[in-house]
């Protein structure tokens, strides 16, 4: 077959070709053996039969592999139309374009198309195509007398690419599908959801074939048992909770020290992220008991490394498990309150360069903040802002990113800001915020401040503080934050 005719059906199978378009989900059950689940199906022919059409979802819904399916349907069925997908990552584009893989190599029947990695091609100006936003020069030669665009993670595209996008949609015959999990209640992701041009769908964990079954009938697909884990991790008024689970946008709040969004967005520039050639700065956040962590978490300017956590270990054997991950020739911080009082003892006799942080103490800025709790807090949420100049980098560690999100703040009655205590989001039903804790005690060094050498003058002054545990007072953890 040549070039020309290459993927073009043959006129005697006209009348199937009609039916299939028609009727795509048959194609998609004839061709690759695939039957999706209720929503999937209503998305999906939304989306065919109207020019656009959104999803807002939780994690692990099968959206990603409902827009592959899209995608082979699409270029497939109507000859000479174009399919763009994007992605603000490479991670996330081929979060599509897996499932066409897969899907086309086991396809029944030959179906006249040649894969490539982020391409598919049926003939001369007919295709389907992938790439990311940080290359728009992709979307040039779009216009075809079919068009489906694909817009994956929609809320984490700049608006100038979501013009240069919509520029494509000026045929009859164009067609736009914006998935995403709602993280931001804002931006053009959100407007979407108020627009009357646009069909909208909402897919809650509770809505998915696995959870309505109580067991796993769909591999891969969310689970009770992630529901539950989610639940105790987050909390059922979270941020984390009503975008994760109910696929909804969390309501902003005034008082809500970090959104989400800040936090899903430095989570997304970590893979992409170098780290930096500066001094580790590292910090503890002992365990006050119950079910809280002694975390241990090393930045090096800009960027977070993974959190190290441990629980149940005595102060002896969780000063051995730090070590192995803390240069001693710089400063750790440990939170000396309560338990780490004695934490700080351990470390320096096994030679850690340990300073003790009490955050009840005076701020640098003490007209601006209530203690230096709140001044540290305030660093770490100024590093997160996507208006400022940090460009921060975070770990995709849920519960890190749940207890960010989860802490509120306030201005006391003389115009001070205060962090919300452990105790007042105890009330909330929320647990102890111990990696939280851990990466704002960082900010007790500068992105790039360069640490003093340690030197005999340091190690005696150091030594001639240590006091034997036993005999200091202890302190109510009712006071820890106040």
């Amino acid at each position: 077959m040549s070039p020309e005719r290459r993927g073009r059906p043959p006129k005697d199978v006209g009348k199937i070709i009609e039916k299939y378009q028609r009727d795509p989900l048959l194609w998609l059950k004839d061709t690759y053996g695939v039957e999706l689940w209720d929503k999937q199906k209503e998305i999906f022919m939304s989306v065919w039969e109207n020019r656009r059409t959104a999803v807002k979802s939780c994690y692990a819904s099968g959206k990603s592999f409902l827009a592959g399916c899209l995608a082979l349907a699409f270029v497939h069925l109507w000859v000479d139309s174009k399919t763009a997908t994007t992605a603000p990552s490479k991670r996330q584009l081929q979060n599509i374009w897996d499932p066409i893989h897969q899907l086309h190599d086991r396809a029944r029947a030959p179906i006249g198309s040649e894969l490539l990695r982020h391409e598919l091609r049926c003939g001369p100006g007919w295709w389907a195509v992938g790439f990311t936003t940080n290359m728009p020069e992709r979307v040039q030669g779009m216009h075809a007398p079919k068009v489906l665009l694909i817009v994956d993670e929609s809320a984490g595209i700049e608006a100038e690419i979501h013009e240069r996008l919509d520029a494509l949609m000026t045929g009859d015959y164009c067609h736009r599908l914006d998935i995403g999990n709602p993280h931001d209640p804002s931006g053009h992701f959100y407007e979407l959801f108020h627009r009357d041009d646009v069909n909208t769908f909402t897919i809650s964990a509770f809505d998915t074939p696995n959870i309505q079954a109580g067991q796993e009938v769909v591999p891969g697909l969310v689970t009770d048992i992630w529901v539950e884990e989610k639940r105790r991790q987050y909390g059922e008024d979270s941020p984390m909770w009503m975008s994760e689970v109910l696929g909804e946008f969390p309501p902003s709040s005034e008082d809500q020290l970090i959104p989400l969004q800040w936090v899903k967005a430095a989570q997304e520039r970590w893979n992409e992220t170098e780290i930096p050639q500066l001094e580790p700065v590292y910090a503890v956040d002992p365990a006050g008991g119950g079910m809280a962590e002694d975390v241990l978490c090393t930045r090096v300017g800009n960027y977070v490394f993974p959190i190290r956590a441990w629980s149940g270990l005595a102060g002896p054997e969780l000063v051995g498990a730090m070590s192995q991950h803390i240069d001693p020739r710089y400063p750790v911080h440990i939170d000396s309150i309560g338990v780490g009082y004695n934490l700080v003892g351990i470390a320096r006799m096994k030679d850690l360069y340990a300073i003790p942080v009490n955050v009840r103490e005076t701020p640098k800025d003490p007209e601006r903040f209530l203690n230096l709790r709140a001044e540290l807090y305030w660093k770490l949420r100024d590093a997160l802002d996507p208006d400022g100049d940090i460009q921060f980098a975070l770990p995709d560690d849920q519960l890190l990113a749940s207890q960010l999100t989860a802490i509120k703040y306030k201005f006391n009655a003389k115009g001070k800001i205060q962090i919300e205590s452990k105790e007042e989001m105890a009330s909330r039903g929320l647990p102890s915020p111990d990696r939280a804790d851990a990466l704002a005690m960082t900010f007790m060094r500068g992105m790039g401040e360069r640490s003093e050498p340690i030197s005999v003058g340091v190690q005696e002054e150091l030594d001639s503080g240590l006091v034997n545990s036993l005999d200091m007072p202890s302190v109510p953890w009712s006071d820890y934050y106040h």
